[in-house]
């Protein structure tokens, strides 16, 4: 072709060169090619394609790229990268979001570790790369939390009785050993940072002072019922009461119900503010409870 007073005159050429600098360099991405005609465009690692991801072109013989310029341009997606028998993601719609994948900026997912392990339960939202809960590129790694057994005297009883445990495991503690009172929390768990949330000690009932037995009317109530048993005579309802060795029986009621003589033992206070009347209409109910002289 020749070119004649600003315009080109002849036939164009069957076979056009394909040469790499006729088209405008892909900034942020590695070009081969050309391949049957085309060129490969990969991205640098944080980058991605735009608008589509494409990853072969065209240079024709104008030097424009084909279907559209490649652009190579910041990566702002979120990785979700998880152990899956650790950890269950989902999106905001409750599908599930398989590990390795992104998501888009703006996009938010759920993520819970399985027992025993931490995180518990967290939203993550993806904004430009980063998740805005945590400033990281990727979900936290699932970790799992052990506590070693709760450091309780050897007076408590309490189940299960382990060498370990894990985040979220509770003991429960069920007596004192001896003619011991139980104090403080009767549940203990095992916290996130591997201690445990409270404590349990084993005193006497009466710090100071003897210990007594005091028989009130139905005026004061008894609160929480764990037992209630079917007895013959008062004498057999405290001995029921003291099978629990202080740790539940703080108090206990006797009288008929039915026609037969009932016990019913408690270990709240019958005397609370917050008590509630587990006696109803009998009125004829003696309630007796353990108080310091």
């Amino acid at each position: 072709m020749v070119c004649k007073k600003g315009q080109l005159q002849g036939r164009i050429p069957t076979q056009c060169p394909t040469v790499l600098y006729a088209c405008s360099i892909v900034q942020y991405a590695n070009t081969s090619g050309p391949l049957n005609n085309d060129y490969e465009v990969k991205c640098f690692n944080g980058y991605e394609m735009q608008p589509h991801l494409q990853a072969r072109f065209e240079c024709n013989w104008r030097g424009v790229w084909h279907p559209y310029v490649p652009r190579c341009i910041p990566d702002e997606s979120c990785q979700v990268v998880y152990d899956s028998a650790k950890a269950e993601v989902k999106l905001m719609d409750g599908s599930g979001k398989r590990p390795n994948r992104r998501i888009s900026s703006g996009q938010t997912i759920s993520m819970a570790c399985t027992q025993g392990h931490v995180p518990d339960n967290i939203t993550l939202t993806c904004d430009r790369g980063v998740y805005n809960e945590t400033s990281n590129t990727n979900p936290p790694l699932c970790k799992l939390v052990i506590c070693e057994p709760p450091p309780l005297s050897a007076d408590v009883v309490y189940t299960p009785m382990n060498k370990s445990y894990r985040f979220k495991d509770n003991v429960v503690i069920q007596r004192c050993q001896g003619k011991l009172w139980f104090q403080d929390y009767q549940r203990l768990s095992c916290t996130a940072d591997g201690t445990w949330n409270g404590t349990a000690t084993c005193t006497p009932y009466c710090q100071h002072g003897t210990e007594k037995w005091e028989e009130k009317q139905n005026s004061d109530l008894i609160k929480y019922i764990i037992r209630n048993i079917t007895v013959e005579s008062y004498q057999e309802c405290l001995t029921y009461c003291k099978i629990y060795d202080r740790v539940l029986c703080r108090a206990f009621a006797y009288g008929f119900d039915q026609g037969k003589r009932r016990c019913r033992i408690t270990y709240e206070n019958p005397s609370s503010r917050n008590a509630i009347d587990m006696l109803g209409a009998r009125q004829l109910w003696t309630v007796w409870f353990r108080k310091c002289d």
